[in-house]
């Protein structure tokens, strides 16, 4: 039997489709009479499907920087369509900046097929600010994003 050895990446994109395809399968299961149906928000949802921003916990960023990073990432998305992909994390690195509260977090932001280089700069326990480049250009800057304080 031959191993065939696949990424992390990969297998996450695989789950994430599979979950798709299981929610879209349903929502065509469910009966419908002749009064308009609104399909179950799982299928229906604008949300982006995040997966690996475990990676940034993991070495140090806040859940509220996490959704930080969530909502900067959705207002890219409003402007480069369809909002409703997967976002993949990966490749995570950490750099405390010294005597300060600030962090810096590095790391690849897979949307759909398209890889960015990813710079998330925290300013004590809530802000943060999301910078994606692709091919050594910045193509968003979100600017300074605190979930806290504004929503």
């Amino acid at each position: 039997m031959q191993q065939t050895n696949i990424s992390t990446r990969q297998l996450v994109t695989l789950i994430v489709c599979i979950v798709l395809a299981i929610g879209v399968g349903l929502w065509f299961l469910i009966p419908r009479d002749s009064t308009p149906q609104h399909p179950p928000a799982t299928v229906a949802t604008q949300e982006p499907i995040f997966a690996g921003t475990d990676a940034l916990l993991n070495v140090g960023a806040t859940s509220i920087q996490v959704d930080d990073l969530k909502f900067a990432v959705h207002t890219f998305l409003t402007q480069h369509p369809p909002v409703n992909q997967a976002v993949i994390v990966s490749s995570v690195q950490h750099q405390h900046i010294p005597q300060t509260t600030n962090e810096a977090y590095t790391f690849t932001l897979s949307i759909g097929d398209t890889d960015y280089a990813a710079s998330l700069n925290t300013s004590g326990f809530t802000a943060a600010q999301l910078v994606l480049s692709k091919g050594g250009q910045s193509v968003f800057d979100s600017g300074v994003v605190d979930v806290s304080v504004t929503h």
